[in-house]
């Protein structure tokens, strides 16, 4: 059961980028 915190992290990060990308998208479309 030693992959489930990896599994985790990764979810995580992908989480922390795709909230980035809209922050980012958001700001350029002046929303």
């Amino acid at each position: 059961m030693k992959h489930i915190p990896n599994l985790l992290t990764l979810a995580n990060a992908i989480c922390g980028m795709m909230a980035i990308y809209f922050i980012v998208n958001a700001s350029s479309t002046g929303l």
